[in-house]
């Protein structure tokens, strides 16, 4: 009771200071409707710590000087109080309205019997928590009569933007009378005009219009957001994505008339620059902050998005002027559309300001221009189809030529299709042609390939026998030329043995010569000895003496005979027989002195004397005839020793031609080797090309398949009926 108590007194005392510092707004039975921005005062609670209690007794209340109360982002919450005077009579039933519907917390303190009693509202609370259903913020004063001063707490993310109205139930009516057909009508038209071009769309398949569609509908949903209508109609329930879906559907709707607008104008072509800063910078931009709003606090959000808004704004603007200046006819449209657009802003921004007065076209001004926007727009895709149509007539004049040209085409075609029929059936044979002599390629290359690889293990035997062969040669050679030699010396022996054996013959011609004296001397001395044998008695004496010089002769004609054989070899003996034969002569001498000593012996021996010489004539007989077999024999050793030094001499010039034949074989040899080298690399490099022949067949192979596949192909195209 006590606190009560203080608290009305409180109320007792600061009441008359209040009323003498605010102006009270008259309420009288005519009144209607009025503004009240200028009739309200307010503090700023920086630290958001005031309560009803402090902002009751503060004395740093300001005055507002216009009818909207602007504060644009602030991070401060904001206390308001404004004074009714009711001189109705009767109980106040009037409504009191806040024309911003993003205000995140509205608390409304009506005073009461018991101090203030606090209405607590925002889109922070679901929709059905309000008083009245309403787009906008309403409240419903029915205080009694006379002066009651009302207290209201405003905090926000957003812009703390609205316009304070007092009305009666009536204006209400007569209001919402009034603006919902002209907002359903606005939103209708929108809605009309999203599906005439989603029809348009289905129909022709550009896809201007489609983007165009999206455009719209991201716009409808920005200007319901943005005017409450979403949260009242489409998320009542949808609290955060309330609260946080305005900075995306700002940044997606100003993202997709960018992309319409390139679209249109054909910024791609006419300003390549530009584009590329729209399509690489500025778009990406809007897209990549629509998503990020939802990220972010809202007031950061709503913040940039505001931002980027106007750089896109002021760039579309850019881009369209610059495409007019190119004679672009969809850009004048899309200009006077979106100055429709900034021609209502700018009014609804005048006569929020309180620059204009609150009529109908500053009132709706945003929507009329929006209104203006779509509709010019679509005159500007409509324009683009009359062009098509335009160039459509001129396409088909020149359609109409080219079926004539094509009908005379057709004709020459169908001589070439059944020229054509004839080439695929021969260019099928020919595959199958080339199918087979590919498949016999195939082996042929693959024998190759192994008889190249035979080949060249052949040709590495071969090799290794003729590096044999060329060092045979060369050691023939060698010895060649030994032999060469030696024949060479030989015949330099057989010329001087034919020297030798002239010598010998002429020396057993000489002992022929003397054979026949011998002989008639041998046939003397028999008859001589026949006469000594018939006067050996007379010669007894002298018979033993001649006994021993006829021993001696004897020997020395023995002798004489193995000296004469020797003599064939070289004749030195007859030296030996002539110093014998003086000996025989000096022993012949000596004895003579003896003959009369012995004269009675030689008697005595004359008779075997005889006998002797009989033999040894018989033997000397022998003997010539064994001379003459000599000289006979030395004729044909003459003769055949004159062969031989023939022979020899053919076998130096044999041996010459086989030293000359060898050198040349040899080098022959040498040059075969270095051509069985070649060759071997030859057959090496076959291979390589074997294989590379294989593989380029499997190639062809192919080819081969894929031109009888287009052969087939051709030829279904051909029969194919028309």
């Amino acid at each position: 009771m006590r606190s009560l108590f203080q608290f009305l007194v409180v109320i007792i005392l600061t009441i008359p200071a209040s009323l003498n510092a605010l102006d009270s707004i008259p309420v009288d039975p005519s009144f209607s409707r009025q503004t009240i921005g200028t009739f309200i005062e307010y503090i700023e609670d920086r630290g958001k710590k005031l309560s009803i209690d402090d902002v009751v007794v503060s004395e740093e209340w300001k005055r507002s000087k216009t009818e909207s109360l602007n504060f644009g982002f602030t991070e401060s919450a904001y206390w308001f109080r404004f004074a009714i005077n009711n001189s109705t009579g009767g109980p106040l039933n009037h409504l009191f309205e806040l024309t911003y519907p993003l205000l995140n917390y509205v608390d409304l303190y009506v005073p009461s019997e018991t101090g203030y009693t606090p209405i607590k509202t925002g889109n922070k609370y679901p929709f059905y928590h309000r008083e009245i259903e309403d787009k906008n913020f309403m409240f419903h004063l029915k205080n009694g009569p006379g002066t009651s001063i009302y207290y209201l707490r405003i905090e926000t993310a957003s812009s703390m933007n609205f316009i304070p109205i007092l009305m009666s139930q009536k204006a209400y009516y007569k209001s919402m009378q009034t603006q919902l057909p002209l907002v359903w009508i606005y939103y209708g038209l929108m809605m009309i005009m999203m599906v005439y071009n989603m029809f348009i769309f289905i129909a022709s398949r550009d896809r201007s219009y489609v983007l165009y569609v999206i455009f719209i509908l991201m716009y409808i949903l920005f200007q319901m957001t943005l005017n409450g209508y979403s949260f009242q109609y489409l998320w009542p329930n949808a609290i955060w994505w309330a609260c946080n879906a305005l900075p995306f559907f700002m940044c997606m709707a100003i993202f997709f008339a960018a992309v319409f607008i390139r679209d249109v104008i054909e910024s791609r072509h006419l300003l390549r620059s530009l584009d590329k800063i729209f399509l690489y910078f500025i778009m990406p931009l809007s897209v990549g902050w629509a998503i990020a709003s939802l990220l972010v606090k809202y007031s950061l959000a709503i913040r940039v998005a505001t931002g980027i808004i106007g750089l896109l704004a002021v760039a579309q603007l850019v881009m369209i002027i610059l495409a007019i200046i190119k004679k672009s006819r969809a850009a004048r449209f899309i200009a006077l559309g979106f100055g429709g657009l900034v021609f209502g802003i700018m009014l609804y921004v005048l006569k929020t300001f309180g620059v204009l007065p609150e009529i109908f076209i500053t009132e709706w001004g945003i929507q009329i221009g929006s209104s203006l926007m779509v509709v010019f727009m679509s005159l500007g895709l409509a324009d683009k189809i009359n062009v098509m149509r335009r160039e459509l007539k001129t396409l088909l004049t020149e359609q109409q030529e080219s079926e004539r040209l094509a009908v005379e085409r057709a004709e020459y075609l169908e001589g070439v299709v059944q020229t054509a029929t004839g080439l695929t059936d021969e260019s099928i044979k020919a595959s199958d042609q080339l199918q087979k002599i590919t498949d016999r390629f195939t082996d042929l290359s693959m024998e190759q390939a192994s008889t190249s690889e035979e080949m060249s293990s052949t040709f590495e035997e071969l090799s290794a026998s003729v590096d044999t062969i060329y060092q045979s040669t060369i050691h023939q050679k060698d010895e060649g030329e030994k032999s060469k030699a030696l024949v060479e010396d030989l015949n330099i022996a057989q010329k001087g043995l034919i020297q030798e054996s002239q010598r010998v013959e002429e020396t057993i011609r000489k002992i022929l010569d003397s054979t026949g004296s011998t002989a008639d001397s041998l046939q003397k001395m028999t008859d001589t000895m026949h006469v000594i044998n018939a006067g050996g008695k007379e010669i007894t004496t002298f018979i033993a003496m001649i006994d021993d010089i006829s021993d001696r002769i004897n020997l020395l004609s023995l002798n004489a005979a193995i000296e004469a054989a020797r003599a064939g070899e070289y004749g030195r003996g007859f030296a030996v027989v002539a110093d014998e034969i003086g000996k025989l002569a000096q022993a012949t001498s000596d004895n003579s002195k003896e003959i009369s000593k012995q004269i009675s012996k030689i008697i005595s021996d004359i008779e075997s004397g005889t006998n002797i010489v009989t033999g040894t004539k018989e033997s000397t007989d022998v003997i010539f005839r064994m001379v003459n077999a000599i000289g006979s024999g030395v004729n044909s050793v003459r003769e055949l020793m004159t062969k031989q030094s023939s022979a020899l001499e053919m076998v130096i010039r044999q041996a010459g031609i086989i030293d000359t034949m060898s050198k040349d074989i040899a080098s022959s040899t040498k040059e075969q080797k270095n051509s069985m080298e070649a060759t071997q690399k030859t057959i090496d490099r076959l291979s390589e090309m074997a294989m590379e022949i294989s593989q380029a067949n499997h190639q062809i192979i192919d080819f081969t398949k894929t031109i009888h596949e287009k052969a087939l192909s051709l030829e279904s195209v051909i029969r194919k009926p028309v």
